[in-house]
């Protein structure tokens, strides 16, 4: 599991998120509907607005330029990017961890290529 980080709801093509002790809001197109809990998203600490590359982040308060964002034992570095991303993608947890319970069953050293290595998240050092 992505320590740190939770949906906490989503609909009007909007998604409310916790990442870390931040939440942000960040438009989403499948995300249909009306949303549960209006007054969650008010205490949001920066707002993704316009399209995605054409659009700004509005901050409701002050946030670092990056904070850390765990994953088991990995920790990401979780920034706000022109493109409406935070250069983690949490839908990648499972392919984490697959990828770990591949590394230590093979007892080895591995090669992998790794085709999906925007976050950095299945790359070793």
């Amino acid at each position: 599991m992505l320590n740190g980080y939770g949906l906490l709801e989503f609909g009007r093509g909007l998604r409310l998120e916790q990442w870390g002790p931040y939440r942000l809001i960040r438009p989403d197109p499948t995300a249909g509907g009306a949303t549960a809990n209006p007054g969650e998203w008010d205490d949001a600490d920066a707002v993704y607005e316009g399209e995605k590359g054409k659009g700004v982040w509005n901050l409701r308060g002050e946030l670092p330029g990056e904070w850390p964002v765990r994953f088991d034992d990995i920790q990401l570095l979780v920034r706000l990017t022109p493109y409406k991303h935070t250069g983690v993608f949490p839908e990648q947890q499972q392919n984490w961890q697959w990828l770990r319970k591949q590394s230590k069953r093979a007892g080895r050293a591995l090669k992998v290529l790794n085709l999906f290595a925007y976050t950095g998240g299945a790359t070793s050092s």
